[in-house]
C-alpha cells in the first residue's frame, strides 16, 4: 500500500507547523499525544502539528510504521500564517461513552 511521504511544513515569522491528514494521525495512533498547541480545520481534514513537540510525535510514529522518516516541503509566509486563525486541536475523547454514543461528559 502506498502512503504519503512528503508533507507541507508551514512557517511564519514566529512558528511552524507540519500539515498532516487527520486520518493519518489516527492510523499512527498518536491522537492522544497531540497538544492544543496544534491546529485543525473545523470540518476535519488536515491537522497542523506544531513544530516543537507534536511534529516530533508524528515523525517518530511515521518512522516506526513505515521504516523511514517523512519528507517536508517548505511553505513560508512573511506575515502571520492562516493556521493561527484555525481551531485548536482537541483530540476526541476515548472513553467508553464516546465510543458508544459519540458524546461524553469527560
Amino acid at each position: 500500500m502506498t502512503h504519503q511521504t512528503t508533507f507541507p511544513f508551514h512557517t511564519d515569522p514566529g512558528h511552524g507547523w507540519v500539515e498532516v491528514p487527520g486520518t493519518l494521525i489516527d492510523e499512527l495512533g498518536i491522537r492522544g499525544k497531540i497538544s492544543r498547541c496544534s491546529y485543525k480545520h473545523a470540518g476535519g481534514g488536515s491537522v497542523f502539528l506544531e513544530e516543537d513537540c507534536d511534529a516530533g510525535h508524528f515523525i517518530e510514529a511515521f518512522n516506526a510504521r513505515y521504516g523511514h522518516s517523512p519528507r517536508f516541503r517548505n511553505v513560508n509566509v512573511e506575515e502571520d500564517s492562516f493556521i493561527r486563525g484555525l481551531d485548536r486541536y482537541h483530540a476526541p475523547c476515548e472513553c467508553e461513552d464516546y465510543r458508544l454514543r459519540g458524546a461524553c461528559a469527560c
